[in-house]
């Protein structure tokens, strides 16, 4: 998993990691990431109003996997999410709190993908470059 927070246009923060608990799908795995990003993007924002910044919230969070969207944004028992562990859950309730939103991006535009998959050259530097790290 992976993620990278940008803040005025540049990043400040990133992390990639093997995921600790073993997932049954795809869109599983990504719902992990968004909960791990999720405590991230909190802490950052406590940080920053400790700082005294001013903080606009919800916090938005790109997500390229429409099934994680769904299940983050649909907080109701899912027969194929309960073996989940509910710990995995708690986007849901930072989201109902409006301290964070999920949006949907398209792949191709993930920026999080430079930190969790080999990518073609061609691909790579247009992430770079749309993470703003180099002229193009």
């Amino acid at each position: 998993m992976g993620y990278t927070f940008i803040l005025s246009g540049g990043p400040i923060a990133w992390a990639t990691q093997k995921q600790r608990t073993i997932a049954l799908s795809s869109t599983e795995a990504e719902y992990m990431a968004l909960t791990e990003c999720t405590k991230h993007a909190e802490w950052t924002v406590s940080l920053l109003q400790q700082l005294d910044f001013e903080v606009d919230l919800p916090i938005d969070i790109y997500c390229d996997s429409l099934g994680a969207h769904a299940i983050a944004a649909n907080s109701v028992y899912h027969k194929r999410t309960k073996h989940i562990a509910i710990r995995y859950h708690y986007i849901c309730d930072v989201i109902s709190h409006g301290t964070i939103n999920i949006e949907a991006i398209s792949t191709k535009s993930n920026i999080a993908d430079i930190l969790t998959k080999s990518l073609p050259c061609n691909h790579h530097e247009f992430l770079i470059e749309k993470l703003g790290l180099v002229d193009g």
